[in-house]
């Protein structure tokens, strides 16, 4: 989660007065400035479901989404825009979620026991060599014996 403003829409350096900016502890021009909602959670764009891109709010982007037309994602349940996501050439792929719109719930992670990592190891054809099978045992014998 970020606590500043920061993400999309942009506004541009000649569209802010000067103590707006001042106020953000910015006191030199940049190119833009963010106008987005404190607290929003930024998550891979993998990592979302249930969602639908809104083609029109593409953005300037020379070959993606650069979020400059604010939220561009919607919800397919509703239909609600709650996101912002950002795949341009040159910018960091990121889905900014709005902050007004959606809400985190615990899902109750749970930690897997060593067993199947073990096992998974084995299975490596790497792992079928003897040099590699000798080193993966002695570790797992003296130092991480949770891990292997």
């Amino acid at each position: 989660m970020d606590p500043e403003s920061w993400g999309p829409t942009w506004r541009k350096w000649d569209g802010i007065d000067a103590a707006e900016a001042e106020a953000r502890g910015i006191y030199a021009p940049v190119s833009a400035l963010s106008d987005g909602a404190p607290g929003a959670v930024v998550i891979a764009p993998g990592d979302i479901r249930g969602t639908r891109l809104i083609p029109e709010k593409r953005g300037g982007a020379c070959c993606g989404l650069d979020g400059a037309d604010g939220p561009n994602v919607a919800c397919l349940a509703c239909g609600s825009a709650m996101a912002t996501r950002i795949d341009d050439c040159s910018l960091w792929q990121a889905v900014w979620l709005a902050p007004g719109a959606v809400r985190s719930l615990s899902v109750g992670l749970r930690r897997v026991g060593p067993g199947p990592f073990r096992h998974a190891l084995v299975r490596l054809p790497a792992a079928r060599s003897p040099w590699v099978r000798t080193l993966l045992e002695n570790l797992a014998q003296q130092r991480f014996p949770t891990i292997f």
